[in-house]
């Protein structure tokens, strides 16, 4: 009977031992499979991490510089550039012309005015946009205007510039709500208060 006893005792523990050993190694397989997980998130959350703070693309030039995407001044602005550049350069000649062949001397000191901040604003477009408007700022408005005696030059100047810088105001106003470059932006806002300016200043002399 004690060796029975006995028998049974040993049994038990070598069975407990078994058991323990049993669920070690299940935990350890448990943690080992935590631990993959665990390194796996890791590396999707790092990979993802990396896509979204990948570059914009750029486009090369050819020499190897590289230039700006879609949707920045070089692609979108050019249209609104080179039809400034014209703009104000017609402007600047249609002044010149009431200085040298108008008849009132207010509308003289007036064109003047209007030719400087003509010029100002050109020269600021061709320093951001890198361009410089080539021939003769040649419109069917300028050519009607040369046209004209000295009698009947003054009503006709007035009425052209004062469609002309209505007609730039809308220009720049369209490319003001879709520009996002800051420089181009500044230059936006600067000129269309100086060219509304230069529309008020034309109703109040037109309305003497």
């Amino acid at each position: 009977m004690k060796s029975l006893h006995m028998f049974l005792l040993f049994a038990l523990i070598s069975f407990s031992v078994s058991l323990s050993s049993c669920i070690t190694e299940s935990n350890k397989e448990e943690e080992v499979v935590v631990s993959s997980e665990k390194d796996s998130s890791t590396k999707n959350a790092i990979k993802e991490a990396q896509e979204t703070t990948k570059p914009e693309p750029t486009t090369s030039t050819g020499n190897g510089a590289a230039e700006p995407g879609v949707g920045t001044t070089a692609t979108n602005a050019a249209p609104f550039m080179e039809k400034a550049l014209r703009s104000h350069q017609q402007d600047i000649h249609i002044a010149g012309l009431a200085e040298s062949k108008g008849t009132n001397a207010d509308i003289k000191n007036l064109a003047r005015a209007i030719r400087v901040d003509h010029q100002q604003l050109l020269d600021e477009l061709k320093a951001i946009s890198g361009n410089v408007p080539t021939g003769p700022a040649q419109g069917k408005e300028v050519s009607e205007l040369e046209k004209l005696k000295e009698v009947s030059f003054d009503e006709a100047w007035k009425s052209t510039m004062l469609k002309q810088q209505e007609s730039l105001i809308n220009t720049y106003t369209i490319q003001l709500g879709k520009e996002n470059d800051p420089a181009l932006q500044a230059h936006l806002n600067k000129a269309i208060s100086v060219l509304r300016s230069n529309r008020q200043k034309m109703v109040e002399f037109l309305s003497k």
